[in-house]
């Protein structure tokens, strides 16, 4: 297994994995991950992708989104400030585990976050964590739209 293809020895996650978008695959494809990005993507895979799929080995952990270019930010209309600018957060669903068994996991075993919102009706959960040069935060949401 090639740990320039995967992100840890465990080989849960591609790289080509941290840089998708499924509204606009195209813009996705241009990007490319720096060093300081794929250091921020290992420390989400550590904290946060590895125990889950270790606590679900059934189940297999989807990721809608973490890296963004501007340009594809401002296609989604995220937020100017988003973490996803600096690959430090991930939206991710898990297959076969609603997104609020997944936030109640989360919270439950003390994965670190910054901002952790759970959005039902859409079937994902959001997961950015707190990386220096960034003000401290930590917020937790079930959102109901």
């Amino acid at each position: 297994m090639s740990l320039e293809i995967y992100v840890t020895a465990n080989g849960f996650y591609k790289w080509s994995e941290f840089t998708v978008s499924r509204q606009f695959p195209e813009m996705a494809a241009l990007m490319s991950l720096s060093e300081l990005e794929r250091w921020q993507i290992r420390q989400w895979v550590q904290m946060c992708g590895d125990p889950l799929r270790l606590a679900h080995p059934d189940n297999q952990v989807i990721i809608h989104s973490c890296k963004r270019s501007p340009e594809l930010n401002a296609a989604v209309k995220g937020s100017k400030s988003s973490q996803h600018l600096n690959a430090s957060a991930v939206d991710f669903e898990m297959l076969n585990k609603t997104p609020e068994y997944v936030f109640c996991w989360m919270m439950d075993h003390y994965i670190p976050y910054r901002q952790l919102i759970c959005y039902p009706k859409h079937g994902f959960i959001h997961h950015g964590w707190n990386v220096p040069g960034k003000s401290y935060k930590r917020q937790s949401i079930i959102k109901g739209d």
